[in-house]
């Protein structure tokens, strides 16, 4: 039963104690009603005030209070209006502070001793970090677009040094955004806290990329999905950033659990570009049956929930992979063909030389919204090696995670791994189905188990991104090798070739819908958020040298955010990668994050700057009220490769 509160109020800032003695600050909402009342927070360093507070975040938590739950969204210590210090991103400390966060809510007079955490992104990591200490009155989670080793599922991507993404598009961002002082400034007193907190400062991205191993890098960063056993949904997108740790962390978890998979990129699926769904009822629905105990049957429903591309469909499935998928094998020959009947020959081998510039043709799948066909289709193919399949006599869909053998002797110890599928149709339509990448032969980077013997071959096992694709007959399969992707891995300092040996593609393959699970019933979105926020630009550019190999990519965005009682805060964003292809330990990345907070008591501009190259990364960052500069650093780490 829902509560019969229709109405709630809101407490700005509420101090909440850690173990340590420092306080956060949440903005909590509160039923109006006798209680007691469960409960929903989640933590994040956006801001809560931000326009991610006060725009998404604030739309669930209003809809959430008017059914009885007092949510709360806090800010991490460090950032916002919350004490402390914020020295690197994804600590242990978070997950700490978690703990004490969710302990603390169960004690309060209006609480029913029942919590709940959530959030899309960094508040879904630290609420799945949170549930890995299994603090006692930490009911049930909900995770969106989110991971658990933030080195591996994205920091270091499968153990590739990164390139324009995520060092541009969060890192310099996230560098800028923390030397910003409380939105608001309602008691006068935050002036000297906030100038106190700059001289601790220290950007996150100059702390990841500076760790001395990896492993130290990965320490308190890690959340095993095993030792989770609070019930868990989690939610995430086939587009998005994390679509393989989705599906990874829903096989792992040991507690009640469901998964949602939809044609998503990093956003909340009421307010997805391409299919938005209600999701308010499930959300509403799992909170009430883990922190009001009401027997509503969610927890025996199919727990796997996906939207199959091609198909155009909902389709409910009782795991992932789905038990019903079969392996269809394709072999890769050396003219080019991708076939199940192929019985390639041990001596037919193929010689790949290394260049860094592929990932023209997908460049913009990872940085725009909308559809995912490629922007410069076959531009890669010249520069990749190429299969195809014949011409499919029947449609034929994909279900799972797709496994790429690859047989291969390199002259690079550890070089990148890209492979990508596409669908062709008979038209000459390109469309990108998934991809994935790996650095050497997936073991810890820098050890003999990741290394590549240069004249002996050794299989790989490259796993694709999951998908959920129907391919129509008539279209053919297109699959490319290489070794390079520009957005996401930093190009290799010196020239190698890659042998490939007979290698193959096993998908995982259903024929339709599961015949034992009922049809999925889908709700149209229903969440209402404000707009506070403007784009001012938006551009993406490829730059390429018609005499020399030169690849730039720039991106440029701005935003205008109005944030209530006259304060507006601007964002602007700017990252050049130049990519040479002759020499690639010549590459170079630029990029700049600029926040501009217009309030009554004046103007704060925070800004950092990062050039990165192949031996180190340099990060300057200032901070300016009105026309005086009152705080920059500059730091410079050497890359661990």
């Amino acid at each position: 039963m829902h509560s019969d509160a229709s109405a709630y109020r809101i407490e700005p800032n509420v101090w909440i104690p850690m173990r340590d003695g420092v306080h956060l600050a949440g903005r909590m909402y509160v039923p109006l009603g006798p209680g007691p009342f469960p409960a929903v927070v989640s933590m994040m360093p956006y801001h809560k005030d931000g326009s991610y507070g006060i725009g998404y975040l604030d739309a669930v938590h209003r809809y959430l209070a008017e059914r009885g739950y007092v949510t709360i969204s806090v800010d991490l210590r460090g950032v916002g209006v919350s004490e402390g210090h914020a020295h690197d991103a994804f600590g242990e400390s978070e997950r700490y502070d978690g703990y004490d966060l969710v302990e603390w809510v169960a004690r309060q007079p209006w609480s029913s001793g029942a919590v709940g955490m959530w959030g899309l992104s960094y508040s879904g990591i630290t609420a799945l970090s949170t549930a890995g200490l299994n603090p006692p009155h930490l009911k049930a989670i909900v995770a969106i677009h989110a991971a658990t080793d933030l080195f591996d599922d994205y920091l270091a991507a499968h153990g590739c040094r990164t390139a324009f993404s995520p060092d541009v598009h969060w890192g310099i961002r996230m560098a800028a955004s923390n030397l910003l002082p409380p939105l608001y400034d309602d008691d006068g007193t935050w002036d000297a806290r906030w100038r106190e907190r700059l001289e601790h400062y220290r950007p996150w991205i100059a702390a990841w990329h500076g760790e001395a191993s990896a492993a130290e890098a990965r320490r308190g960063r890690t959340t095993d999905p095993r030792s989770i056993t609070t019930p868990a949904f989690i939610v995430g997108g086939w587009r998005d950033i994390f679509a393989d740790v989705a599906v990874r962390v829903y096989d792992e978890l040991r507690g009640p659990k469901r998964l949602l998979m939809g044609p998503w990129k990093h956003i909340f699926p009421d307010l997805a570009a391409n299919e938005p769904i209600g999701f308010m009822p499930d959300l509403l629905r799992w909170w009430d049956r883990w922190l009001k105990d009401e027997p509503n049957g969610i927890e025996s429903e199919p727990p796997v929930l996906q939207y199959m591309y091609g198909a155009a469909e909902w389709r409910h499935e009782q795991g992932w992979n789905p038990p019903r998928a079969e392996t269809v094998r394709y072999h890769m020959t050396a003219d080019g063909a991708l076939a199940t009947d192929a019985s390639p020959s041990s001596n037919e081998v193929i010689t790949y030389d290394y260049t860094p510039l592929v990932g023209i043709d997908t460049i913009a799948m990872h940085w725009l919204p909308g559809p995912d066909t490629p922007l410069y289709p076959g531009t890669d193919d010249a520069v990749s090696l190429c299969f195809d399949t014949a011409s499919l006599s029947a449609p034929l869909e994909i279900t799972g995670t797709p496994v790429v053998r690859l047989r291969v002797a390199a002259t690079n110890a550890e070089p990148p791994l890209v492979c990508r599928l596409f669908q062709i149709g008979p038209d000459g339509r390109r469309e990108f189905i998934t991809m994935g990448w790996m650095k050497g032969r997936g073991a810890t980077p820098g050890t003999s188990e990741n290394q590549i013997p240069s004249d002996t071959p050794v299989e790989v096992e490259l796993k694709l991104r999951p998908i959920s694709w129907r391919v129509p007959a008539g279209s053919r399969l297109h699959l490319t090798v290489s070794c390079a992707d520009l957005s996401r891995i930093w190009p290799e300092a010196e020239p190698f070739s890659l042998t490939l040996y007979p290698s193959c593609m096993e998908l995982p393959v259903v024929h339709g819908a599961d015949p034992d699970l009922p049809e999925p019933r889908i709700a149209p979105p229903e969440l209402r958020v404000p707009a506070r926020s403007m784009t001012r630009d938006a551009r993406l550019r490829l730059i390429r040298d018609l005499v020399e190999p030169v690849v730039s990519f720039e991106a440029v965005t701005g935003q205008t955010m109005h944030l209530g009682g006259g304060a507006v805060l601007d964002s602007d964003l700017y990252g050049l990668l130049t990519v040479d292809g002759q020499q690639p330990s010549r590459s170079t990345l630029h990029a700049e994050s600029v926040f501009t907070l217009r309030r009554a008591s004046g103007v704060v501009r925070a800004a950092a700057r990062m050039v990165e190259t192949n031996e180190h990364i340099q990060v300057t960052v200032s901070v300016r009220m009105d026309d005086t500069e009152i705080f920059s650093r500059s730091w410079t780490v050497r890359v661990d490769h």
